[in-house]
């Protein structure tokens, strides 16, 4: 019986560990133009105000559309990011992995590229070709200019985002996040069954153990 239980315990505890793992950065979705947040998520990044405590950026600002250099996402009259050709712009979490994150991308071509780390080891990556059909970078379309939705696997740690292209440009706005912190609900089912059979197992233990003693 104890080394059946031991077994199960083992067993529980690969379980929750392979149920934690087994994610990815996925694209769930995207709006045309600039939208809410996704639920759970807030507003980290606007580019007008201090960036939220707990998050960093580096790369490019400007207020407005310059011909050659970057053009502001559709509708978006405030301040906005960018990356250009050798000057990648990133987006990073210094209080925790992220479990979902949005943002507003304008005008996107082919050659735009969004790439998710842990630390310095890459994720995932997704090409303006990726996200939009066609990305021509028409600057005023809703097929170009969209919020784009992505979670994150809790396994994958994401807390960098880079915004890299080959040409000009690449813009963004508007940046909403979600920290990691609670585990999936898979995680927590194993979890509590784990618990339960500890506390069966030592249960058992003392029973064995505090045997009536003969006179």
């Amino acid at each position: 019986m104890r080394r059946f239980l031991k077994s199960t315990l083992v067993a529980v505890a690969l379980g929750a560990s392979t149920m934690s793992a087994s994610a990815a950065v996925n694209l769930v979705g995207s709006i045309g133009f600039d939208g809410a947040p996704a639920a759970g998520e807030s507003m980290v990044m606007d580019f007008d105000s201090p960036i939220s405590a707990g998050f960093s950026y580096v790369g490019g600002i400007l207020p407005f559309s310059i011909p050659g250099v970057a053009a502001a996402p559709a509708l978006d009259a405030t301040l906005y990011g960018f990356a250009a050709p050798g000057f990648d712009a990133t987006f990073q979490s210094n209080s925790g992995s992220l479990s979902s994150m949005s943002f507003y991308l304008g005008s996107l071509d082919t050659y735009n590229t969004i790439s998710f780390f842990n630390g310095a080891t890459l994720i995932d990556s997704f090409t303006g070709a990726d996200l939009a059909l066609p990305a021509n970078g028409d600057q005023g379309a809703a097929n170009t200019n969209r919020r784009f939705f992505f979670t994150f696997g809790a396994a994958d740690s994401v807390n960098r985002v880079v915004f890299n292209t080959t040409q000009p440009a690449f813009e963004f706005d508007n940046i909403a996040a979600a920290i990691s912190g609670v585990p999936e609900p898979s995680t927590w089912a194993m979890m509590i069954l784990g618990f339960g059979l500890i506390g069966f197992t030592l249960r058992n233990s003392r029973r064995q153990v505090a045997k009536p003693v003969r006179i």
